[in-house]
Parts: structure tokens; C-alpha cells; sequence
């Protein structure tokens, strides 16, 4: 019988020789999978992939389970994810203390439901003081099946900018631009593809634009009472001694018009009960539709 991923995991984690490392990498294993990421809806990070598959984002849209179906994390993949989040928070709080973060607040009492846009901190109606909980900047719309948020709306900064905050670290290079990681003499060293990067990847750029898209048609919807950015600010970080960079990115809906056409096609294809072809891998369909019944 096939052992899944995830219990190979755990078995190896049984042989850890460690006396306190190796019972954390059980604990890890042994955790509840985190389920919170909806599948009902598009994702601007999934759609921004050049692996974006139509066809599967078609059956998860109808409710079907994603057969690439991800196992726990293991307790290093968990440290990259944690870290991770560690810096859009930390970014968000010196944001916010410094009196320029827009977006949605939220309140810290447990029972209380309170949501305000604003700058920071709008005063809770309930009388709990202060919101103080960032939600960041939400991007649904419903009657077009899109989820998410932006990570902020930067106002004080000359023009309104839409806040992106990547962590950075070699992995991020080996995913997104293999090809900067080679130094001049052709060894791999990827702090040096840090200290040569000059631009966004792509991927981000895309990303970003498509945020920048919903929320134009939120704008002419509700309008918000700040005109939403035209700008994206990218603020990248290594993870591996805190160094930063910027880099600023203008609206431009051209390299997004056909993720759009793809959404409106998928949405059609719903409501005509068709799903469509794969994107992907045409004739053999790819990993992540391959499967899900026509």
C-alpha cells in the first residue's frame, strides 16, 4: 500500500536524531492541515502563474477538491512560511505606526465584529477603543468569484501606492529567476543574485497589476474615499540579513487582459455547465486537472 507524503514525513521525523528539534518536527506533522485558503474563488497569486490552470480552477470553483491536494508541512517549510508572514506584519505595524497605512481595521475584542476603512486606528462604534487588527486591503467581488487582499494602500508617500511585501531568500530565486543566480564564472550564489536584482519578477508584477485592476472596478462600484493607487510599491526583503529594496511599478491593464478574458471564459463555461480545455497541457492535461471528471 502507498504511504502518503505526509506520513513518510512523520516516520522520518520518528528517526530525528534530536532531542528537542525532532519532537517539533512530529508536532508539526501531527497538526491540523490549514484548510483557511478558499478554493471558491480566483486568486490573483494563482491566476499570475504562467501554470494557472483553467480547467481546474473551473472544477474547484463548482466546489471539486484540488487533486493536488498538499500534505502537512514539514517544520523547515513551516519556519519559511512563518517567517514570511513575520515580515508582512512587522512591515505592517512600522506602516501603520508611522500613520500611513490605509485599509480595513478590524477590532481586537474577540466578540466583536467591528470593520472600518480608514487610516490608522479608527475608533471601534462599540466602545472597545481603537481598531487595531489590519485586515489589509480586502479584493472581493462576489459576481465575479475573486477572494483575497493586497497587503496595504500606502498614503504620505507622494502618490497613493498599492503596498506588495515579498520575503525573499534563494528559493525565491530558484522559482522565479534561476538564471541570476549564476555569477560571472558560472558557480550559483544566489546573495549575489540578491545584490544584481534590479526589478520585480514577474510573476509579482503580474500579481500586483491584477490587484490593481480589482480595484479599480471596486472604486466604480462604492467608490472609497481616496482614489485608489496607480502605483504599485514592491518592497522586497532577504530573508537572510533583512536588506530591502524597492521598486515602483505604474498601472498598466495590457499584460492582465488576458487573465481577465480567462476569467470571464471560465465563468461562462459555468454557467453553460461545459468545463473547459487545459491550458496547460492540452493534450495530456497537466497535475492539476488531470482527473477531475468531464
Amino acid at each position: 500500500m502507498a504511504t502518503s507524503a505526509t506520513f513518510k514525513k512523520f516516520l522520518d521525523a520518528t528517526k530525528y536524531d534530536s532531542r528537542v528539534l525532532g519532537r517539533m518536527e512530529r508536532h508539526v506533522l501531527t497538526r491540523p492541515r490549514d484548510e483557511s485558503r478558499r478554493t471558491d474563488v480566483f486568486h490573483p497569486s494563482q491566476m499570475a502563474k504562467d501554470s494557472w490552470c483553467h480547467r481546474a480552477t473551473y472544477f474547484e470553483l463548482l466546489g471539486h477538491k484540488p487533486l493536488e491536494a498538499k500534505g502537512r508541512n514539514g517544520l523547515s517549510t513551516q519556519r519559511v512560511f512563518d517567517t514570511g508572514h513575520a515580515i508582512h506584519a512587522a512591515w505592517q505595524s512600522l506602516f501603520a505606526e508611522s500613520g500611513n497605512l490605509y485599509g480595513v481595521w478590524g477590532c481586537w475584542h474577540k466578540d466583536c465584529k467591528e470593520r472600518q476603512w480608514g487610516m490608522p486606528y479608527p475608533e471601534c462604534s462599540r466602545g472597545h477603543g481603537p481598531l487595531t487588527i489590519y485586515k489589509e486591503v480586502p479584493l472581493a467581488i462576489d459576481d465575479l468569484k475573486f477572494g483575497g487582499h493586497a497587503d496595504g494602500w500606502l498614503i504620505g508617500f507622494g502618490d497613493p501606492v498599492l503596498l506588495e511585501i515579498k520575503s525573499v531568500g534563494e528559493g525565491t530565486f530558484r522559482w522565479e529567476a534561476p538564471e541570476l543566480m549564476y555569477t560571472d564564472d558560472g558557480n550559483v550564489d544566489w546573495m549575489d543574485a540578491w545584490d544584481k536584482l534590479s526589478m520585480p519578477f514577474t510573476s509579482h508584477i503580474m500579481q500586483a497589476q491584477i490587484y490593481l485592476k480589482l480595484l479599480e472596478i471596486i472604486h466604480e462600484r462604492d467608490p472609497f474615499p481616496h482614489t485608489p493607487p496607480q502605483e504599485i510599491f514592491f518592497l522586497y526583503e532577504n530573508k537572510a540579513n533583512q536588506t530591502q529594496k524597492e521598486f515602483f511599478i505604474r498601472k498598466d491593464d495590457w499584460g492582465i487582459k488576458q487573465k481577465f478574458e480567462a476569467v470571464y471564459m471560465i465563468l461562462e463555461c459555468i454557467k453553460n455547465n461545459t468545463p473547459p480545455s487545459c491550458n496547460v497541457n492540452a493534450v495530456e492535461q497537466c497535475g492539476a486537472c488531470k482527473g477531475f471528471a468531464a
